[in-house]
């Protein structure tokens, strides 16, 4: 027996996706101040520099672009949407709760949870993604949710940085430890299906901390094991691109 159309996951994914943007501009309208203020204002070893944040327009943009795909009349009754796009709409929707919140109060532990939740419901809607046939927009949907799974990694760690107690003697071996976790952890995506989508946006956010140790000149261990983490991630990304272009053997 057919299920029927899908009707409410078509209208609650583009009013998730439109609400990242949206409330990202009440900064410009006098309330609450702009995520990346609030999270220079919670100064780290592990603090991106400020033109990181500019990844979040085209994951804004990605976003939107699913939802506007997964409105099509066929997507209604799609198996696949219905495996990914609730996932799709909670991570969208988590997303603007944790700008809104950012916004407001700035960098806490409420805020810390709630980015958790949102890479939990990215990660497992884009493994849905990639574990299905091709078709009924799989390839929108990746796009969509592997950049922002890959981008909340790092912001996570952020995050966790600005949240947890800061311990004054070991600063710098705190960032290293942290710079080699994310590190492990985006090597490993690196080699898997999706892998650029998943890790560039990652590396991105690698590249801003490391950007901004060097800037304030007092933290060259962090600086270099956050560089490392990122060009051990790209180096995995090579290698999975050239296994990728090898014709197979006859």
């Amino acid at each position: 027996m057919a299920k029927p159309p899908d009707r409410a996951r078509q209208i609650v994914v583009p009013i998730a996706a439109l609400a990242q943007p949206l409330v990202g501009l009440l900064p410009q309208l006098g309330w609450g101040q702009d995520v990346g203020a609030r999270s220079d204002a919670v100064p780290s070893l592990v603090t991106p520099a400020g033109y990181a944040f500019a990844i979040w327009g085209p994951i804004f943009l990605a976003s939107i672009v699913y939802a506007a795909d997964q409105l099509r009349p066929g997507r209604a009754v799609s198996p696949f949407q219905r495996r990914v796009g609730w996932w799709a709409a909670a991570a969208f929707a988590l997303n603007a709760v944790w700008i809104l919140t950012a916004q407001a109060y700035g960098i806490q532990e409420p805020t810390l949870a709630v980015i958790l939740l949102i890479l939990a419901a990215a990660a497992v809607g884009c493994r849905r993604a990639l574990v299905s046939s091709p078709g009924d927009g799989r390839g929108v949907a990746v796009v969509a949710l592997a950049p922002l799974a890959g981008w909340l990694t790092v912001a996570a760690v952020v995050n966790a940085a600005a949240v947890l107690p800061p311990d004054p003697k070991v600063p710098e071996v705190a960032a290293v430890y942290l710079a080699l976790a994310v590190g492990a952890v985006l090597t490993g995506a690196a080699l898997t299906r999706g892998a650029l989508l998943y890790a560039g946006p990652a590396v991105w956010g690698l590249a801003a901390v490391g950007v901004a140790n060097r800037q304030d000149g007092d933290a060259t261990l962090a600086t270099a094991a956050f560089a490392a983490a990122a060009v051990v991630t790209v180096a995995a990304l090579l290698l999975k691109l050239g296994r990728a272009a090898k014709p197979s053997a006859a």
